[in-house]
């Protein structure tokens, strides 16, 4: 069998279930899927010679698909949190930096309040200690009495759950930088 007869092969057998692990990791937006599953694939022909006598090469491919989204919601983070840092992008964060005033205090109660009725009580407190209070995932392990998988899965649903809510992104924001601002 020639390279190009094994990837067909290996592109037939996988295209379906890396389409739907995609969709279920990029629910928002169906054409980054196929554009993401379409990158492994080629990823896949670059690297075909170490795949052809690869015991797996469909979870090869599963992993890194998986790695190739991370990255893009890494970069998409990264570009969120840039965009509402920077003063031009979003006037509503100049009053971020200085003293926790009462005021800011006050205001800082109110945001911590609507992440409290969107995530509820208890994941709230998971967040704002897991995000404002740096505490390691190990340490909320003894607190929680989760396990650490337990503890990840629920990060990732919050953080999915206020990306979903734009008002909540900066809300998320704003109670980091004052958090960073008044020493942790």
């Amino acid at each position: 069998m020639n390279d190009v007869q094994w990837f067909e092969r290996l592109y037939a057998r996988h295209e379906q279930a890396l389409l739907a692990m995609g969709r279920c990791m990029l629910t928002e937006n169906a054409d980054a899927v196929t554009d993401v599953v379409q990158d492994v694939f080629l990823l896949a022909w670059e690297h075909r010679r170490e795949l052809m006598i690869h015991p797996n090469a469909g979870g090869w491919l599963m992993q890194a698909l998986k790695y190739r989204i991370q990255s893009l919601g890494n970069k998409a983070r990264r570009r969120r949190a840039h965009l509402a840092f920077s003063l031009d992008e979003a006037p509503e964060l100049e009053w971020a930096g200085g003293e926790m005033t009462p005021e800011r205090q006050l205001l800082m109660e109110a945001r911590k309040d609507a992440l409290r009725e969107v995530l509820g009580e208890e994941n709230a407190k998971l967040f704002l200690a897991y995000a404002l209070e740096d505490r390691s995932v190990r340490e909320l392990t003894g607190q929680t009495g989760l396990t650490e998988s337990g503890i990840y899965r629920r990060l990732q649903r919050m953080r999915r759950a206020l990306l979903r809510r734009s008002d909540l992104f900066g809300t998320t924001l704003v109670l980091l930088v004052l958090a960073g601002k008044r020493g942790g």
